[in-house]
């Protein structure tokens, strides 16, 4: 580890207030910049993230994490459109950018991902998919991870990959506004010697250093164990906790928000009742807030996400403009 300069990390009352005063000024001037949760009705819940901040979205696969990240990132690239040389990042260690390609244009176009993954669209299907990947060259939204069509594999991207290439787009003359990483147990971690457990909770470290050095938000998926579905077969409600996180032991220490999704359908049978909701088919998703720093925590809402069109419903999906000065 390196030796890190004793006299770099003490702040005297003049630095504190100086530094304190240029924090609060820039956050004052910038509230505008600051990233919304997409879902309307908890927005007045879910405080803005700023540079800097981490959110951890915490569920078990098939849960819409990846759904819900994606539907985000969308929504900020198409406020983003207003706004020159500002972009959002999605990073992906799972799909490779042409299956996320097909998510973002299912979802715009409003057209059925099963189909398009088994090559079921109609003529007329398909000619909007064209027309819509063809738009999709001004969309301010980068992807960061592997091609299927290069043929070059899944190549390992570390932390410090991440941050070289999220630093490589902003030389490039971009703003960069907004990371999603997709997800934190994909994330090659860089020493496994002392455990998986130590090294995860390091590459999550890692993403919340990544956050204040280049000073964007970063809103980070984490896979819950297998624990949760034990407590299914229990009366304790299958809803992720932040000790459910896999192989992560500080999930609450680096985080600043902390969510997790679970889908009442895949535990309970519709008329059944889920804690306080009754089930109503797939396509409901209970968003739980389990810490919010300076925050309230403990909040829930239970939302409609269609995950054949990756999109929550209009009304709870609808983002406020950004207004930029």
């Amino acid at each position: 580890m390196q030796k890190t300069d004793a006299n770099s990390v003490v702040y005297n009352p003049l630095d504190v207030a100086t530094l304190g005063e240029k924090y609060l000024r820039y956050r004052h001037d910038h509230k505008n910049e600051a990233v919304e949760f997409p879902v309307k009705k908890m927005r007045d819940k879910v405080y803005p993230l700023a540079g800097g901040e981490v959110m951890s979205i915490i569920a078990r696969p098939g849960h819409m994490k990846t759904g819900l990240m994606m539907f985000w990132a969308r929504q900020r690239a198409n406020l983003l459109k207003k706004i020159d040389g500002r972009v959002a990042i999605y990073a992906t260690w799972e799909q490779s950018v042409e299956e996320l390609h097909s998510f973002y244009i299912a979802a715009e176009q409003k057209l059925s991902i099963t189909k398009m993954a088994k090559s079921e669209l109609t003529e007329d299907d398909f000619k909007r998919v064209m027309d819509a990947t063809a738009s999709r060259v001004s969309e301010p939204l980068f992807f960061i991870g592997h091609s299927m069509m290069r043929k070059t594999g899944r190549r390992p991207i570390t932390t410090d990959t991440l941050g070289e290439a999220v630093e490589n787009i902003q030389a490039s003359g971009f703003v960069v506004d907004s990371l999603y990483v997709d997800y934190l147990q994909q994330i090659p971690p860089t020493n496994t010697k002392d455990g998986m457990v130590t090294a995860f909770s390091e590459t999550m470290r890692e993403l919340k250093n990544l956050a204040l050095g280049l000073g964007i938000p970063v809103v980070a998926g984490v896979q819950a164990s297998r624990d949760v579905e034990k407590t299914a077969e229990t009366k304790t409600l299958p809803i992720p906790e932040m000790h459910h996180a896999q192989w992560t032991s500080n999930i609450e220490q680096s985080s600043d928000r902390v969510l997790s999704l679970v889908r009442p359908r895949r535990y309970r049978k519709d008329g059944e009742f889920f804690g306080a909701y009754r089930v109503e088919g797939h396509n409901q998703l209970l968003i739980t807030v389990l810490k919010q720093k300076l925050g309230e925590g403990n909040l829930q809402e239970m939302v409609s996400f269609n995950p054949v069109f990756n999109r929550l419903n209009e009304a709870e999906g609808e983002v406020m403009e950004v207004k930029h000065e």
